[in-house]
């Protein structure tokens, strides 16, 4: 009348003990990012473009949007890459970091906002505090470097020292990045060229367009 179980785990009582359930929650939580990232850049396109900081045009579809964002880009390109293609990966840092200082047209400004909702930096979901002996990970390392080279270059926000590097000589994506970086230079942006378009840049959107970039929805446990 006895009857054993298999343990539920693989490795059972050792420090390699997983679920056995692990590999597929783990293939739900990549779908569930994609979807949630996917879902958050549809959003920010459409205010941005109901707000006139983005061309007009069919935008419903995925395919609708890339052309409306690809024929913006050409002409930016031909703007502020003197035409060469090559470089077409720096402008819109080059936007960002000319929004700092100069006024920008609204669809060249809608192009920079939105580049700052496609990558908006890591922010961690830890709530406990870090143990007194637990070494930094590669992640936060990085990011505080990445925080030091921007103090000791004088540049202001992210999208600024990213503009002034060469691509072909210093590699710009594949960082790791705060989330904190951008939250400080969307509200750079946007003071900056409130002054330029105080009719389109209301509180309302301003509101609107934040949230859609940086909203992170928090663990349940």
């Amino acid at each position: 009348g006895v009857r054993v179980f298999e343990a539920g785990h693989d490795n059972f009582d050792t420090h390699k003990e997983a679920s056995r359930n692990k590999d597929r929650r783990d293939q739900r939580q990549i779908r569930r990012q994609l979807r949630r990232r996917a879902q958050r850049k549809t959003t920010l396109f459409h205010l941005l473009q109901r707000g006139g900081l983005l061309p007009e045009g069919p935008a419903s579809t995925a395919d609708e949007r890339t052309k409306i964002l690809m024929d913006l880009d050409r002409a930016l390109v031909a703007q502020w890459a003197d035409g060469d293609h090559r470089r077409a990966q720096v402008v819109p840092y080059r936007l960002r970091a000319a929004a700092l200082d100069q006024p920008l047209p609204p669809h060249t400004l809608g192009r920079a906002l939105y580049h700052l909702g496609q990558r908006r930096g890591f922010k961690s979901n830890r709530k406990s505090a870090p143990r007194a002996d637990e070494k930094p990970g590669q992640v936060k390392e990085d990011v505080a470097a990445l925080q030091r080279k921007l103090q000791d270059t004088g540049c202001r926000t992210l999208g600024e020292f990213f503009a002034s590097r060469d691509p072909f000589e210093q590699r710009i994506r594949q960082r790791w990045t705060g989330r904190e970086m951008f939250v400080k230079e969307f509200d750079t942006i946007w003071s900056a060229q409130l002054l330029h378009h105080p009719a389109i840049l209301t509180t309302a959107l301003r509101n609107d367009v934040r949230h859609a970039m940086f909203f992170q929805r928090p663990l349940k446990s």
